[in-house]
């Protein structure tokens, strides 16, 4: 079987919701410790990174499964 007919092994799944909430959360407290900026952890800027990482990571993981096909998967 070529490697063209083969079917993907390798199916890309954008993170959920609340893993993207928690890491926003992560992100935005390190930042205003580092800082010493208490706005940056505000439930606000939180939602805000949470809500902008959902809108990047679903088409980045739709566009990595329309070509898992086509990457060079095996080893040498």
């Amino acid at each position: 079987m070529t490697r063209n007919a083969r079917q993907p092994s390798i199916e890309y799944i954008p993170p959920s919701a609340p893993t993207l909430r928690a890491f926003a959360k992560a992100v935005c407290e390190a930042l205003s410790a580092q800082r010493g900026d208490s706005a940056l952890a505000s439930n606000d800027v939180i939602g805000g990174l949470a809500s902008f990482l959902e809108v990047v990571t679903r088409p980045q993981a739709k566009q990595l499964n329309m070509y898992a096909g086509v990457l060079d998967d095996e080893t040498d």
